[in-house]
């Protein structure tokens, strides 16, 4: 009697543990693919909310999984702070569990979001993207900086350079090609 009993109770707290992550995931958004990038260029300047600290840089998604801290500085060190993000579509979502170092010197550094949660993905593009804000927020959930992402103006992003011969019908050059990425 005891084992039905046993299996029962494993059985009932099974099906809450799934509940609670398809729960969990609920609030998350799309999973992100690499190879998509942005149109043009999305940034966000970091703007100091915790006047405790001394924070500059500027945010830039490279990629759906990727974004670059550009120029980044904050002193004196935070606790155990992390990059989080929300949009209209995810109400909050962790994008990196490195844990943010002070420096005083600026530096470019690189995230990606593919693995930072096995239950709760984001997509920087569909989830994040224009109008998404990202944060700095230390162990206890204070905002130490924030940055809202916006688009470029420019009208021609990834554009093909062709130093010679550019076939418009078969999109071809030939001769060097230069890509830039705007």
């Amino acid at each position: 009697m005891n084992s039905i009993k046993s299996l029962r109770t494993l059985v009932f707290v099974t099906v809450v543990k799934i509940f609670h992550v398809a729960v969990y995931a609920a609030y998350c958004g799309h999973i992100c693919n690499p190879s998509e990038v942005p149109n043009g260029s999305l940034t966000a300047q970091l703007e100091l909310v915790n006047l405790s600290f001394r924070v500059e840089g500027t945010i830039e998604i490279v990629n759906d999984c990727e974004f670059t801290v550009k120029g980044f500085k904050i002193s004196p060190e935070p606790e155990e702070a992390k990059w989080y993000a929300t949009s209209s579509s995810i109400e909050g979502i962790l994008l990196s569990n490195d844990i943010i170092s002070a420096n005083d010197y600026p530096m470019n550094i690189n995230y990606n979001i593919e693995n930072t949660d096995p239950f709760c993905h984001a997509s920087l593009l569909k989830d994040i993207g224009e109008g998404g804000k990202f944060f700095l927020l230390d162990k206890n959930y204070n905002t130490i900086a924030l940055a809202i992402v916006t688009a470029s103006t420019s009208s021609s992003p990834n554009t093909v350079n062709c130093n010679f011969q550019y076939d418009e019908t078969t999109k071809t050059c030939t001769g060097t090609i230069e890509f830039l990425v705007f």
